[in-house]
């Protein structure tokens, strides 16, 4: 083997530079992508398991994240309620008009 093959078939520093560089974005694009979705997909996910939870079981506050006894209760609640419904069924435009 020459000298001349030798140097033809060693990578090149460019090339593998590049390829790092690369892979650095990669990582800390899935970094900021992980810590994106914590930030912004923990509280609608607290939200929903917080309406899964009894009363007794929420004011508890021994395992916040955690449900023990799964009940419908609460939505049960809300959409039998005469009061959500009348409230619900108004216009939104008519709630904030002026009073004269």
């Amino acid at each position: 083997m020459t000298a001349a093959a030798t140097i033809a078939n060693a990578p090149s520093p460019r090339r593998s530079s590049m390829r790092r560089d690369r892979k650095r974005a990669l990582v800390w694009s899935y970094v900021f992508l992980v810590i994106f979705v914590i930030f912004f997909l923990t509280p609608p996910m607290y939200m929903i398991i917080t309406s899964l939870k009894t009363s007794a079981e929420d004011l508890g506050g021994d395992q916040p994240w955690w449900v023990l006894n799964p009940t419908l209760q609460n939505y049960i609640e809300i959409l039998t309620s005469s009061t959500y419904l009348t409230f619900s069924a108004t216009p939104r435009w008519s709630r904030w008009q002026w009073s004269s």
